[in-house]
């Protein structure tokens, strides 16, 4: 089955210590090593670069080719330390240490899972020197710090035939940063900021803003959202941002689209986009906005990352400080008995219904939601807290009917920085490192989203919140009804412009844990399965119960390409809307990469090559 694929096989040993599994150094009954050649060279085939070669691009961009080296080799073999591998165990799960790491996701399933950490505790052992290996990680890392490095590289790479992956922070939920045997561009280093008090540029069309005349800020790729927040706070501005603060503001969240808390009033990451610079896979460094590579600059605001070319420099509408009110709201079922859990998936299903007057009314957040809670923090701009309470009573009050205790509370601050706002909007789960997981999502349309259908909505949450410790973000950051008629020359897929919702579903898989999801469902204690093998099961029951549970509210299928599953069977339409949008996409593609210098997958053209489970690329 292609979800195993998609991992790669892994030898696992079993010991007292932990469950390692290694990515194999071979093909085991792979069909596509035994009746296919492989799209690219790799390490041991007779046209791999030789390290002469190597250290000659090192020289060409100033010694910035780094070699990669798992760091949690310090708790295996003859390389174990004590303290070096409890404090690896502790950055594990820090997104600021992947971010600083060359070559290291997010989330290491998507590599294999190659170099776990050891239980924490008063008796770290060294586990044994196979259990640490490089997996799906790149082979070499270009630092880059400049668009020069990365062209430098980009040319070098598509001459020599290896395999490109790019890097900005490591925030990828599918995995499209990672690549056996590859080189991987690492953008984080490509920093600094130029503040435009009044932008200059030719921005036309009736986009959220209208015509740009305001603010914004040039700045580098590698730089993140938290970087961004700080220094628009010292300007008394705010960006679109991600609501994350570790997210790299030049990379796969704002080329996928990019939603943030004030995403709903001024628009989605993309709609902020002024010009790019971006360095093709030909090794040309090229403007892209509405005068220059028009075609590219359409793809590359929401056509997804690592595909038309490895962006290098952003410029990005700003605005002024707006007044933001907020909603911190927890709502939990008076009761534990079967009646009270039916009434709770109804109550929250009317609750969802809602969402279409939440965007229009103008509020957004992060909410989180499982079968016995309702948490988060909402906002609204330029409302009161009165005018807020106004508008929620009368749902609070229909929420009450249904035995749930309702818990609203009001927070003002006319003045909040850009930075505050961030913070204090986004109480959802935060968003870690290292755990394994998976994850589906849907863009919901606002036709699905009545009183009407109340029950089919909640015949849905029963379905995606059955197993213990399974939960869901009902995000209503997406412009409301007011902001449909605008322009909409993106790459994005169009579904975006008038869903009215942004549903994710997610486990995370906790070994360990009786309240994770190490125990999920039929995991019992004594379940000797590899934490990778549970993770192919979840991924099914994704692919096979949650998806088809979401997908009749979506619209057109429809799915955010940074936040779903990369096992959707009609991929094409779910992420980038199908069609002459997808077909556009793919020419804009086949255009600028020719020679699918850039892959990964599910991005556009990503079925030319297939991913075998030795982890290399082979002709599809």
């Amino acid at each position: 089955m292609w979800i195993e694929d998609r991992y790669g096989k892994a030898s696992c040993l079993f010991t007292a210590l932990l469950v390692v599994c290694a990515f194999p150094k071979r093909i085991l009954a792979n069909a596509f090593a035994a009746n296919e050649t492989a799209a690219k060279v790799y390490p041991g085939d007779a046209g791999y670069p030789s390290i002469e070669q190597w250290r000659a691009l090192n020289a060409s961009i100033s010694g910035r080719l780094l070699k990669f080296s798992n760091p949690g080799n310090v708790c295996y073999g003859s390389a174990f330390n004590q303290n070096e591998c409890a404090r690896f165990k502790i950055q594990y799960n820090n997104a600021t240490f992947v971010a600083g790491s060359s070559g290291l996701t997010n989330w290491p399933q998507w590599a294999g899972n190659p170099c776990p950490p050891p239980p924490l505790n008063n008796s770290i052992k060294a586990g044994p020197a196979e259990g640490c290996g490089v997996g799906k990680y790149p082979n070499y890392i270009v630092k880059a710090t400049s668009a020069e490095d990365v062209a430098t590289a980009v040319k070098w790479a598509a001459k020599a035939g290896v395999r490109v992956v790019v890097k900005n922070t490591g925030h990828d939920f599918l995995g499209r940063n990672v690549g056996y045997g590859s080189l991987s561009i690492w953008t984080r280093h490509i920093q600094g900021a130029e503040w435009t008090e009044k932008w200059n540029g030719t921005v036309a069309g009736n986009d959220i803003s209208g015509r740009w005349k305001g603010a914004a800020w040039t700045y580098g790729s590698g730089m993140t959202w938290g970087q961004m927040n700080y220094l628009s706070a010292q300007k008394k501005h705010i960006v679109v941002a991600g609501a994350e603060g570790t997210v790299g503001a030049g990379g796969g969240w704002l080329l996928g689209g990019g939603h943030g808390p004030y995403s709903n009033v001024y628009g989605l990451g993309v709609e902020q986009v002024l010009e790019f610079q971006v360095v093709t896979p030909d090794g040309e460094i090229r403007i892209a906005s509405p005068n220059q590579n028009q075609d590219l600059f359409w793809a590359l605001r929401g056509g997804g990352a690592s595909t038309y070319g490895i962006v290098t420099r952003v410029s990005y509408k700003v605005y002024p400080v707006p007044t933001v009110t907020f909603l911190a709201l927890y709502m939990t079922p008076k009761g534990n008995s079967n009646a009270d859990q039916e009434s709770w998936y109804n109550g929250m299903a009317f609750y969802l219904a809602m969402h279409p007057n939440f965007t229009d009314f103008g509020l957004s957040g992060y909410p989180s939601l499982t079968k016995d809670s309702y948490s988060g923090m909402l906002m609204v701009i330029d409302k009161s807290p009165k005018e807020l309470l106004d508008w929620f009573t009368p749902i609070q009050k229909k929420l009450e009917s249904y035995n749930i205790t309702v818990e609203p509370n009001t927070i003002s601050n006319e003045e909040f920085s850009g930075m505050e706002s961030m913070e204090v909007g986004n109480n959802g789960p935060a968003e870690p490192s290292g755990l394994l997981f998976s994850m589906s999502s849907r863009l919901f349309s606002r036709e699905s989203l009545t009183e009407a259908n109340v029950p089919n909505i909640a015949k849905m949450l029963k379905v995606l919140l059955h197993e213990p410790g399974a939960y869901l973000l009902p995000y209503p950051n997406i412009p409301g009804r007011s902001y449909h008629n605008r322009s909409w020359n993106y790459g994005l897929n169009p579904a975006w412009k008038t869903a009215a919702m942004h549903m994710i579903s997610i486990w995370h898989l906790q070994e360990g844990d009786d309240k994770g999801l190490g125990r999920i469902g039929e995991f019992k204690k004594r379940d000797t399965r590899s934490p990778m093998d549970k993770l192919k099961e979840m991924d099914t029951k994704m692919v096979e119960q949650h998806i088809p549970a979401m997908d009749g509210l979506a619209q057109n299928h429809g799915a955010y390409i940074n936040e779903g599953s990369p096992f959707e069977k009609n991929w094409q339409t779910t992420f980038y809307g199908g069609g002459a949008n997808y077909e556009k996409l793919l020419a804009v593609k086949k255009k600028y990469d020719p020679q699918n210098v850039l892959w990964c997958f599910p991005c556009v053209g990503g079925d030319v090559f297939k991913e075998g489970e030795d982890g290399k690329l082979y002709h599809a």
